[in-house]
């Protein structure tokens, strides 16, 4: 009996661990902003933070000097 009690609270309380865990990783999605402190997700500041600056990079490298925003809104590309 004592074995099942045991394996019921460890559990529980792993369970309560990865919650809070996933919670600090994942939200909010969006950054809240509360007096002059704002405050998001582990996670989610970090993909917004250094994801979209590498993504932009990327884009920049695929066509030399830079012009794939002047290339999509050419007549010629619509």
């Amino acid at each position: 009996m004592n074995w099942i009690l045991t394996a019921l609270i460890g559990a529980f309380l792993g369970s309560i661990c990865w919650l809070t865990f996933y919670s600090v990783l994942r939200f909010p999605r969006r950054p809240l902003k509360i007096g002059p402190f704002t405050w998001s997700g582990l996670l989610t500041g970090w993909v917004q933070k250094y994801l979209t600056a590498q993504a932009s990079e990327a884009l920049l490298q695929l066509h030399p000097g830079g012009k794939i925003r002047e290339l999509l809104q050419a007549p010629s590309t619509r």
